[in-house]
Protein backbone atom coordinates (compact mmCIF):
# COMPACT_ATOMS: atom_id res chain seq x y z
CA UNK A 1 0.00 0.00 0.00
CA UNK A 2 1.39 3.39 -0.63
CA UNK A 3 0.62 6.61 0.45
CA UNK A 4 -0.34 9.21 -2.45
CA UNK A 5 0.05 12.92 -1.78
CA UNK A 6 0.15 16.00 -4.61
CA UNK A 7 3.48 14.50 -7.03
CA UNK A 8 5.70 13.85 -6.75
CA UNK A 9 5.24 13.91 -3.23
CA UNK A 10 4.78 10.02 -3.12
CA UNK A 11 5.84 7.23 -0.99
CA UNK A 12 5.72 3.88 1.09
CA UNK A 13 5.06 3.79 4.68
CA UNK A 14 8.40 4.47 6.78
CA UNK A 15 10.09 5.18 3.19
CA UNK A 16 12.75 8.19 3.54
CA UNK A 17 13.56 10.55 0.17
CA UNK A 18 15.64 13.18 -0.16
CA UNK A 19 13.01 15.52 0.34
CA UNK A 20 10.57 13.61 2.91
CA UNK A 21 10.49 10.79 5.45
CA UNK A 22 7.00 9.43 5.22
CA UNK A 23 5.41 8.05 8.35
CA UNK A 24 4.88 4.52 9.44
CA UNK A 25 1.72 3.24 8.87
CA UNK A 26 0.82 2.71 12.83
CA UNK A 27 1.03 6.89 12.52
CA UNK A 28 -1.34 7.39 10.69
CA UNK A 29 -4.73 8.56 11.45
CA UNK A 30 -8.23 8.31 9.82
CA UNK A 31 -9.51 6.75 6.58
CA UNK A 32 -12.02 7.96 4.17
CA UNK A 33 -13.45 7.54 0.90
CA UNK A 34 -13.69 10.77 -1.27
CA UNK A 35 -14.34 10.61 -5.15
CA UNK A 36 -10.74 11.83 -7.29
CA UNK A 37 -11.77 12.56 -10.81
CA UNK A 38 -15.23 10.95 -10.58
CA UNK A 39 -14.13 7.39 -9.26
CA UNK A 40 -14.84 6.21 -5.45
CA UNK A 41 -11.76 5.54 -3.85
CA UNK A 42 -11.02 3.99 -1.01
CA UNK A 43 -9.12 5.52 1.31
CA UNK A 44 -7.27 7.90 2.88
CA UNK A 45 -4.51 8.98 5.83
CA UNK A 46 -4.64 12.18 7.31
CA UNK A 47 -0.95 12.75 8.03
CA UNK A 48 -0.78 13.63 11.80
CA UNK A 49 2.34 16.60 11.32
CA UNK A 50 0.09 19.27 9.65
CA UNK A 51 3.36 21.61 9.67
CA UNK A 52 4.91 19.48 7.45
CA UNK A 53 2.54 17.90 4.99
CA UNK A 54 -0.47 20.35 2.95
CA UNK A 55 -3.19 19.26 2.94
CA UNK A 56 -3.47 17.27 -0.56
CA UNK A 57 -5.83 15.23 -2.56
CA UNK A 58 -6.65 12.42 -0.06
CA UNK A 59 -6.28 8.72 -1.72
CA UNK A 60 -4.36 5.64 -1.52
CA UNK A 61 -4.38 4.88 -5.07
CA UNK A 62 -2.73 1.44 -4.99
CA UNK A 63 -5.84 -1.01 -3.76
CA UNK A 64 -8.18 1.07 -4.06
CA UNK A 65 -11.52 -0.64 -5.14
CA UNK A 66 -15.07 0.43 -6.15
CA UNK A 67 -18.06 -0.69 -4.68
CA UNK A 68 -21.70 -1.45 -6.09
CA UNK A 69 -23.26 0.52 -4.03
CA UNK A 70 -21.69 3.62 -5.14
CA UNK A 71 -22.08 2.94 -8.60
CA UNK A 72 -25.79 4.78 -8.61
CA UNK A 73 -24.67 7.84 -6.85
CA UNK A 74 -23.52 10.95 -8.40
CA UNK A 75 -19.40 11.25 -8.24
CA UNK A 76 -19.86 14.25 -5.22
CA UNK A 77 -17.78 14.57 -2.61
CA UNK A 78 -19.50 12.81 0.82
CA UNK A 79 -19.58 16.52 2.57
CA UNK A 80 -21.91 17.77 0.33
CA UNK A 81 -24.49 14.89 0.72
CA UNK A 82 -25.17 13.15 4.49
CA UNK A 83 -26.48 9.51 2.96
CA UNK A 84 -23.15 9.22 1.17
CA UNK A 85 -21.19 9.89 4.22
CA UNK A 86 -23.19 7.20 6.40
CA UNK A 87 -22.42 4.77 3.37
CA UNK A 88 -19.11 5.69 3.13
CA UNK A 89 -18.39 5.03 6.59
CA UNK A 90 -19.97 1.85 6.76
CA UNK A 91 -18.01 0.89 3.72
CA UNK A 92 -14.96 1.80 4.98
CA UNK A 93 -15.69 -0.46 7.69
CA UNK A 94 -16.10 -3.08 5.96
CA UNK A 95 -13.08 -2.35 3.64
CA UNK A 96 -10.88 -2.92 7.31
CA UNK A 97 -12.30 -5.44 8.04
CA UNK A 98 -11.49 -8.02 4.84
CA UNK A 99 -7.77 -6.54 5.45
CA UNK A 100 -7.72 -8.06 8.86
CA UNK A 101 -7.55 -11.43 9.52
CA UNK A 102 -9.82 -12.40 12.71
CA UNK A 103 -7.84 -13.92 15.07
CA UNK A 104 -8.31 -17.88 15.34
CA UNK A 105 -10.05 -17.13 19.16
CA UNK A 106 -12.69 -15.00 18.29
CA UNK A 107 -13.43 -17.25 15.66
CA UNK A 108 -13.68 -20.01 17.60
CA UNK A 109 -15.91 -18.11 19.75
CA UNK A 110 -18.85 -17.22 17.52
CA UNK A 111 -18.40 -20.63 16.24
CA UNK A 112 -19.17 -22.14 19.35
CA UNK A 113 -21.68 -19.60 20.18
CA UNK A 114 -23.43 -18.54 17.36
CA UNK A 115 -22.65 -21.15 14.57
CA UNK A 116 -20.55 -18.67 12.41
CA UNK A 117 -16.65 -18.36 12.35
CA UNK A 118 -17.65 -14.63 10.89
CA UNK A 119 -20.38 -13.49 12.86
CA UNK A 120 -20.11 -10.07 13.19
CA UNK A 121 -19.94 -8.71 16.86
CA UNK A 122 -20.41 -5.23 16.41
CA UNK A 123 -24.27 -5.20 18.14
CA UNK A 124 -22.51 -7.24 21.09
CA UNK A 125 -20.21 -5.40 21.68
CA UNK A 126 -21.96 -2.02 21.78
CA UNK A 127 -24.61 -3.95 24.29
CA UNK A 128 -21.94 -5.14 26.52
CA UNK A 129 -20.88 -1.26 26.76
CA UNK A 130 -24.99 -0.44 27.30
CA UNK A 131 -25.37 -2.48 30.34
CA UNK A 132 -25.25 -1.03 33.89
CA UNK A 133 -23.15 -3.20 35.35
CA UNK A 134 -19.43 -3.06 37.32
CA UNK A 135 -16.35 -2.53 34.89
CA UNK A 136 -15.17 -5.57 36.56
CA UNK A 137 -18.17 -7.69 35.35
CA UNK A 138 -17.87 -6.03 31.64
CA UNK A 139 -14.52 -6.90 31.56
CA UNK A 140 -14.88 -10.49 32.56
CA UNK A 141 -17.68 -10.76 29.46
CA UNK A 142 -14.92 -9.43 27.35
CA UNK A 143 -12.22 -11.82 28.19
CA UNK A 144 -14.46 -14.78 27.81
CA UNK A 145 -14.72 -13.74 24.28
CA UNK A 146 -11.18 -13.67 23.18
CA UNK A 147 -10.42 -17.00 25.25
CA UNK A 148 -8.59 -14.61 27.53
CA UNK A 149 -9.95 -14.90 31.18
CA UNK A 150 -7.29 -15.92 33.59
CA UNK A 151 -8.51 -18.74 35.44
CA UNK A 152 -8.49 -22.98 34.73
CA UNK A 153 -7.52 -24.76 31.66
CA UNK A 154 -6.66 -21.36 29.81
CA UNK A 155 -4.09 -19.81 32.86
CA UNK A 156 -2.73 -23.00 32.83
CA UNK A 157 -1.75 -22.93 29.26
CA UNK A 158 -0.73 -19.39 29.44
CA UNK A 159 1.55 -19.99 32.31
CA UNK A 160 3.26 -22.92 30.43
CA UNK A 161 3.52 -21.57 27.10
CA UNK A 162 3.94 -17.91 27.66
CA UNK A 163 5.73 -17.91 30.87
CA UNK A 164 7.71 -21.11 30.75
CA UNK A 165 6.86 -22.54 34.14
CA UNK A 166 6.88 -26.03 34.29
CA UNK A 167 5.19 -29.13 35.19
CA UNK A 168 5.49 -29.68 39.39
CA UNK A 169 6.19 -25.72 39.98
CA UNK A 170 3.78 -24.18 43.16
CA UNK A 171 2.94 -21.25 41.13
CA UNK A 172 1.59 -23.13 38.04
CA UNK A 173 -2.33 -23.23 38.31
CA UNK A 174 -3.54 -26.11 38.00
CA UNK A 175 -5.61 -27.63 34.90
CA UNK A 176 -7.96 -29.82 36.85
CA UNK A 177 -10.90 -28.58 38.91
CA UNK A 178 -9.60 -28.47 42.96
CA UNK A 179 -13.20 -28.60 44.28
CA UNK A 180 -13.97 -32.15 41.82
CA UNK A 181 -10.46 -33.78 42.27
CA UNK A 182 -10.75 -32.98 46.53
CA UNK A 183 -10.98 -36.56 48.45
CA UNK A 184 -11.33 -35.79 52.32
CA UNK A 185 -9.58 -36.91 54.50
CA UNK A 186 -10.45 -40.72 56.46
CA UNK A 187 -12.29 -39.81 59.33
CA UNK A 188 -13.80 -36.44 58.31
CA UNK A 189 -17.47 -36.58 58.25
CA UNK A 190 -18.77 -33.60 55.48
CA UNK A 191 -21.90 -31.86 55.98
CA UNK A 192 -23.11 -30.87 52.69
CA UNK A 193 -23.29 -32.86 49.28
CA UNK A 194 -20.54 -33.01 47.41
CA UNK A 195 -20.34 -35.52 43.94
CA UNK A 196 -17.64 -38.28 44.44
CA UNK A 197 -14.06 -37.24 43.15
CA UNK A 198 -13.54 -36.56 39.63
CA UNK A 199 -10.71 -35.59 37.59
CA UNK A 200 -12.30 -32.96 35.40
CA UNK A 201 -10.46 -30.43 33.00
CA UNK A 202 -11.29 -27.14 34.49
CA UNK A 203 -12.44 -25.25 31.39
CA UNK A 204 -14.73 -22.43 30.61
CA UNK A 205 -17.87 -25.12 30.02
CA UNK A 206 -16.78 -26.95 33.69
CA UNK A 207 -15.75 -23.88 35.53
CA UNK A 208 -19.47 -22.14 34.14
CA UNK A 209 -21.71 -24.86 33.41
CA UNK A 210 -20.80 -28.42 33.62
CA UNK A 211 -19.83 -28.06 37.56
CA UNK A 212 -21.05 -29.13 40.35
CA UNK A 213 -20.35 -25.36 41.50
CA UNK A 214 -21.46 -24.05 38.24
CA UNK A 215 -25.12 -26.23 38.79
CA UNK A 216 -25.71 -24.98 42.16
CA UNK A 217 -25.11 -21.54 41.64
CA UNK A 218 -26.96 -21.16 38.51
CA UNK A 219 -30.11 -23.04 40.47
CA UNK A 220 -29.66 -20.45 43.36
CA UNK A 221 -29.48 -17.80 40.54
CA UNK A 222 -32.85 -19.28 38.80
CA UNK A 223 -34.68 -19.54 42.41
CA UNK A 224 -34.20 -15.82 42.74
CA UNK A 225 -34.98 -14.47 39.35
CA UNK A 226 -37.98 -16.79 39.41
CA UNK A 227 -39.33 -15.20 42.60
CA UNK A 228 -39.34 -11.96 40.59
CA UNK A 229 -41.25 -13.77 37.84
CA UNK A 230 -38.08 -13.41 35.82
CA UNK A 231 -37.21 -16.47 33.58
CA UNK A 232 -33.35 -16.75 32.91
CA UNK A 233 -33.91 -19.31 30.22
CA UNK A 234 -30.58 -20.10 29.81
CA UNK A 235 -29.25 -23.43 28.67
CA UNK A 236 -25.38 -22.71 28.66
CA UNK A 237 -22.96 -19.83 29.75
CA UNK A 238 -22.63 -19.14 26.25
CA UNK A 239 -26.28 -17.88 26.11
CA UNK A 240 -25.60 -14.06 27.74
CA UNK A 241 -23.64 -13.48 24.29
CA UNK A 242 -26.78 -14.62 22.59
CA UNK A 243 -28.87 -12.44 24.32
CA UNK A 244 -26.95 -9.66 23.62
CA UNK A 245 -25.89 -10.28 20.50
CA UNK A 246 -29.83 -9.95 19.36
CA UNK A 247 -30.94 -6.84 21.14
CA UNK A 248 -30.10 -4.37 24.13
CA UNK A 249 -32.42 -4.67 27.45
CA UNK A 250 -34.88 -2.47 26.87
CA UNK A 251 -37.10 -2.54 30.16
CA UNK A 252 -36.45 -2.95 33.87
CA UNK A 253 -37.56 -6.97 33.40
CA UNK A 254 -34.75 -7.58 30.92
CA UNK A 255 -32.09 -5.87 32.71
CA UNK A 256 -32.38 -7.25 36.07
CA UNK A 257 -32.51 -10.52 33.93
CA UNK A 258 -29.39 -9.56 32.22
CA UNK A 259 -28.04 -8.34 35.61
CA UNK A 260 -28.59 -11.64 37.17
CA UNK A 261 -26.88 -13.46 34.58
CA UNK A 262 -24.09 -12.09 33.93
CA UNK A 263 -23.75 -11.46 38.08
CA UNK A 264 -23.77 -15.27 38.66
CA UNK A 265 -20.79 -15.92 35.02
CA UNK A 266 -18.55 -12.92 37.63
CA UNK A 267 -19.31 -15.31 40.68
CA UNK A 268 -17.99 -17.95 39.66
CA UNK A 269 -14.93 -16.93 38.20
CA UNK A 270 -13.69 -15.17 41.30
CA UNK A 271 -14.64 -17.59 43.61
CA UNK A 272 -12.73 -20.38 41.25
CA UNK A 273 -9.82 -18.03 40.88
CA UNK A 274 -9.92 -17.88 44.93
CA UNK A 275 -9.77 -21.57 45.31
CA UNK A 276 -7.39 -21.88 43.13
CA UNK A 277 -5.38 -18.84 45.42
CA UNK A 278 -5.94 -21.57 48.14
CA UNK A 279 -3.66 -24.06 46.49
CA UNK A 280 -1.21 -21.71 45.68
CA UNK A 281 -0.47 -20.92 49.38
CA UNK A 282 -1.21 -24.27 50.40
CA UNK A 283 -4.51 -23.98 52.84
CA UNK A 284 -7.09 -25.69 51.42
CA UNK A 285 -8.42 -28.10 54.19
CA UNK A 286 -11.46 -30.47 53.84
CA UNK A 287 -14.06 -28.14 55.69
CA UNK A 288 -13.02 -25.32 52.88
CA UNK A 289 -14.27 -27.78 50.66
CA UNK A 290 -17.29 -29.18 52.58
CA UNK A 291 -18.65 -25.73 52.69
CA UNK A 292 -16.97 -24.04 49.41
CA UNK A 293 -20.67 -24.32 47.64
CA UNK A 294 -22.30 -22.53 50.43
CA UNK A 295 -19.07 -19.83 50.18
CA UNK A 296 -19.99 -19.34 46.53
CA UNK A 297 -23.66 -19.01 47.31
CA UNK A 298 -22.93 -16.31 50.35
CA UNK A 299 -21.37 -14.35 47.45
CA UNK A 300 -24.07 -14.57 44.90
CA UNK A 301 -26.41 -13.25 47.08
CA UNK A 302 -23.87 -10.45 47.82
CA UNK A 303 -23.87 -9.60 44.63
CA UNK A 304 -27.43 -9.55 43.61
CA UNK A 305 -27.67 -7.36 46.99
CA UNK A 306 -25.87 -4.81 44.86
CA UNK A 307 -27.86 -5.45 41.86
CA UNK A 308 -30.95 -4.49 43.95
CA UNK A 309 -29.27 -1.33 45.55
CA UNK A 310 -28.38 -0.17 42.07
CA UNK A 311 -32.08 -0.86 40.57
CA UNK A 312 -33.47 2.60 40.81
CA UNK A 313 -30.49 3.85 38.80
CA UNK A 314 -31.32 1.17 35.84
CA UNK A 315 -34.65 2.89 36.46
CA UNK A 316 -33.67 6.21 35.90
CA UNK A 317 -30.98 5.20 32.47
CA UNK A 318 -34.23 3.37 30.81
CA UNK A 319 -36.31 6.46 31.63
CA UNK A 320 -34.05 9.06 30.16
CA UNK A 321 -32.69 6.58 27.01
CA UNK A 322 -36.24 8.02 25.37
CA UNK A 323 -35.23 11.12 25.81
CA UNK A 324 -32.66 13.49 23.77
CA UNK A 325 -29.28 13.53 24.56
CA UNK A 326 -29.05 17.19 25.87
CA UNK A 327 -32.16 16.70 27.95
CA UNK A 328 -30.75 13.19 29.34
CA UNK A 329 -27.90 15.39 30.65
CA UNK A 330 -30.05 17.78 32.23
CA UNK A 331 -32.77 15.25 33.49
CA UNK A 332 -31.54 14.50 37.30
CA UNK A 333 -32.03 11.11 39.33
CA UNK A 334 -34.22 11.28 42.15
CA UNK A 335 -32.18 11.13 45.64
CA UNK A 336 -32.32 7.73 47.00
CA UNK A 337 -31.86 6.81 50.77
CA UNK A 338 -32.38 3.25 50.65
CA UNK A 339 -33.33 4.05 55.03
CA UNK A 340 -35.95 6.82 53.49
CA UNK A 341 -37.56 5.69 49.95
CA UNK A 342 -39.81 7.54 48.36
CA UNK A 343 -43.12 6.25 47.24
CA UNK A 344 -41.78 5.48 43.44
CA UNK A 345 -38.94 3.44 44.66
CA UNK A 346 -41.09 1.62 47.24
CA UNK A 347 -43.36 0.55 44.43
CA UNK A 348 -40.60 -0.21 42.29
CA UNK A 349 -38.91 -2.65 45.00
CA UNK A 350 -42.50 -4.18 45.97
CA UNK A 351 -42.55 -5.19 42.07
CA UNK A 352 -39.28 -6.81 41.97
CA UNK A 353 -36.70 -7.80 44.95
CA UNK A 354 -39.28 -7.39 47.86
CA UNK A 355 -40.45 -11.14 46.12
CA UNK A 356 -37.40 -12.07 46.98
CA UNK A 357 -36.22 -13.47 50.58
CA UNK A 358 -33.05 -10.59 49.84
CA UNK A 359 -34.99 -7.77 50.12
CA UNK A 360 -37.91 -6.62 52.72
CA UNK A 361 -39.61 -3.18 53.21
CA UNK A 362 -40.52 -1.80 56.62
CA UNK A 363 -41.19 1.59 57.22
CA UNK A 364 -39.98 2.83 53.78
CA UNK A 365 -36.79 1.54 54.48
CA UNK A 366 -35.28 -1.10 52.65
CA UNK A 367 -33.35 -4.13 54.37
CA UNK A 368 -31.57 -6.45 53.58
CA UNK A 369 -31.30 -10.29 54.75
CA UNK A 370 -27.86 -11.35 55.94
CA UNK A 371 -26.77 -14.70 54.62
CA UNK A 372 -26.57 -17.61 57.17
CA UNK A 373 -24.52 -20.98 56.80
CA UNK A 374 -26.35 -22.53 59.06
CA UNK A 375 -30.48 -21.60 60.05
CA UNK A 376 -30.50 -19.07 62.95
Amino acid sequence: MAICMLPPKTGRPGEQTAHHTFPNLNKLRRIRVIYIEQTPRLVSFMLPNYKHYNPYNFGVLTGYYTHPSLDDHHPLTVYDHKELKTNYSKLAKTWRRSKAERHQDISSFTQLTFNDPDRDLTTLVQNINYLIIPPKMRQTLWLLITNSLYCGEVAHHYQKDKKSIKDGDPRLVPIHNLYAKHQFQNGYAPQNHKPPTSVQVNSYDYIFWDGHIAKTTWAHSTFIANAMDIDLDVNSWRDIFKILGKSRPNDIGSHLRTNIIVATLWVLYVMDKKLMDLNTKGIITDETIDFWPTKVKSKLEFEMTLLALITPSIQHHIQTQKLHIRDQLLHSQDHFDCHNLNDDQVNLYNDWWAKTTIVSIADKALNFSPFRREPP
